[in-house]
């Protein structure tokens, strides 16, 4: 995977794969062209998007050339970056779509793509497939149905011992996030949380990327203290705010008042969940919708752009929201 932020891929950053000779692997793929129409193209296509999904996810790159061996065999490793020739590129995003939409099983979630211009022939195209808490995904094509995952070798055939446990691993999945927000909720309503907030009602918003459930992850705490202000400011427009590390991470609060009195704050965990408390409201204003959707509508596209930013939106499986 291109070890930068989706939206912020360049032209530099497709040709840095060419010039340092990056493999192919676990999370990246190269393409010289895009799928075609006959059906082996199609499920060749499925499997490539279906094995990201079902492993840490990855990029498949279009319009890219990889070096041959004598035999004419691919390396793996990339030759060039020439672009894909006389192409309409929103009409092969809607044909790759649906392709993807009537293919698979349950749906792939997230997938994100993107035209890059400025090569000799035509634009790259970089398909960003995240890894999905979804999963296991099934290629179901013309009664074609297969299960695939990846290793640093490349895409392989699930087993039924497999599958099972890619079944048995979603399930564990979903469980262990309801755990945690229904922990959070709690400790919200019981007082254990990092700042002693105003007791009233609450608005708890949780952000919470796969990755903080599935394989372990740990964020760089420092990284995150670099980051804007802004993105990190809790709902309410507060009149000031400040950050600090604590035990479960990196947290920054929300006063206003004299003596200041805390009616909010932002919680980023050490995995990568994230969770946003609200308690800037009378009970009477809890009872309209107004106050809320407003605060959720600049709230929760900051808190996307701080993932974004900490490499974890790819990831962002569920939010949730408790009012009370």
């Amino acid at each position: 995977m291109i070890p930068k932020e989706f939206d912020a891929i360049t032209k530099e950053d497709v040709d840095a794969l060419v010039l340092n000779e990056i493999p192919e692997g676990r999370t990246i793929e190269f393409k010289e062209q895009l799928p075609g129409g006959i059906d082996d193209d199609k499920r060749e296509f499925l499997a490539d998007a279906s094995s990201f999904a079902n492993a840490g996810g990855g990029d498949l790159i279009y319009g890219v050339r990889e070096k041959r061996h004598a035999s004419g065999k691919t390396t793996g490793i990339l030759e060039a970056a020439e672009g894909l020739a006389a192409i309409n590129s929103d009409a092969e995003k809607r044909r790759l779509d649906e392709i993807l939409r009537n293919g698979t099983d349950p749906r792939i979630p997230g997938i994100r793509s993107k035209h890059i211009d400025g090569f000799a022939s035509g634009p790259v195209i970089v398909l960003r497939v995240p890894k999905s808490w979804a999963s296991p995904h099934m290629v179901t094509f013309k009664n074609w149905s297969r299960f695939f995952s990846r290793t640093s070798a490349g895409k392989y055939q699930l087993d039924v011992r497999e599958i099972r446990a890619g079944f048995l691993a979603s399930e564990s999945l979903a469980r262990q996030i309801s755990a945690f927000r229904s922990d959070r909720v709690a400790k919200a309503f019981a007082g254990d949380v990092p700042f002693s907030v105003e007791a009233c009602p609450k608005l708890i918003l949780h952000l919470l990327p796969v990755s903080a459930f599935g394989e372990p992850t740990v964020v760089d705490l420092k990284v995150a203290q670099l980051l804007e202000a802004r993105e990190f400011e809790p709902m309410g427009r507060p009149h000031s705010y400040g950050p600090d590390f604590n035990f479960d991470g990196y947290a920054v609060s929300a006063a206003r008042g004299n003596p200041a009195v805390c009616y909010g704050y932002v919680q980023l965990f050490r995995n990568g969940a994230l969770e946003a408390v609200w308690t800037g409201f009378t009970r009477e204003k809890a009872l309209l919708i107004g106050p809320v959707e407003r605060e959720l509508l600049l709230g929760v596209p900051r808190y996307l752009k701080l993932l974004q930013k900490l490499d974890l939106d790819r990831l962002c499986s569920q939010a949730s929201l408790w009012l009370g």
